[in-house]
């Protein structure tokens, strides 16, 4: 398990900073490829909880905006670092798999994938919304409750792998104050315990947008320090 915080521009409060030294914290989610790459040697799985699928391929905006093929990747990968400068945050999952940094992708989200998947890339998706409301009706609260609720995840487990991978949280996958109490948490807690390394990112403007609480409130700092307090059952 990793036992640091690299956090790019991300708030690490006192508390954060004691309940989750074993996560590594970055700002957008695309930044948590420089936390990938320390593994690539071991070829490791990601399991992810995004409210987003983030399965578009690497680089697709910066080759449209540049006049470029959509194959600029083939030429420019040379430096992660650099290369994030030309990613979005829904870019990253390709780019890992095109650069053999992980070897699959699983994606527990909130929406279902609008395009074609690339190989090893697998989206895990159980909402039922109506295109008539949006994602942050009240009406879909209850469902948002669950998201960590062993009845939840149960259906996904055959997909999860169960060694040699990475747990990766976007906060915007938390909406509601419960979702981040549930009452039976062992499948996300044994992610969490048997993962290689946990990387977070923070997405502070995707939060605000979709929480269904008061933002001021519910905030990544919140998310991660309850996240800190599920790791340590405290």
């Amino acid at each position: 398990m990793t036992v640091k915080i690299s956090a790019d521009s991300a708030v690490v409060t006192a508390e954060i900073e004691k309940l989750c030294h074993h996560f590594e914290i970055h700002e957008l989610h695309h930044h948590v490829l420089t936390s990938w790459a320390e593994l690539r040697n071991k070829l490791p799985a990601v399991v992810t909880f995004d409210h987003h699928t983030d399965i578009l391929p690497a680089f697709l905006r910066y080759s449209e905006s540049n006049n470029m093929s959509e194959d600029v990747g083939k030429d420019i990968v040379k430096d992660i670092v650099k290369d994030i400068a030309r990613l979005q945050h829904d870019e990253h999952f390709s780019y890992a798999l095109q650069q053999k940094i992980i070897s699959k992708a699983v994606i527990i989200s909130h929406t279902p994938a609008v395009t074609e998947l690339e190989k090893n890339m697998q989206v895990l998706y159980n909402g039922e919304f109506s295109e008539d409301e949006p994602l942050n009706s009240k009406s879909y609260e209850k469902y948002f409750d669950m998201a960590l609720e062993d009845s939840f995840l149960e259906q996904f487990i055959e997909f999860m792998p169960h060694e040699n991978y990475i747990l990766d949280i976007d906060c915007d996958y938390f909406k509601t104050f419960k979702s981040l109490a549930p009452e039976s948490c062992k499948i996300f807690r044994r992610l969490m315990h048997e993962a290689n390394m946990i990387t977070v990112s923070r997405e502070a403007d995707w939060v605000r947008l979709l929480t269904f609480e008061k933002p001021s409130d519910f905030t990544p700092e919140y998310i991660i320090s309850a996240l800190g307090r599920i790791y340590n059952c405290t």
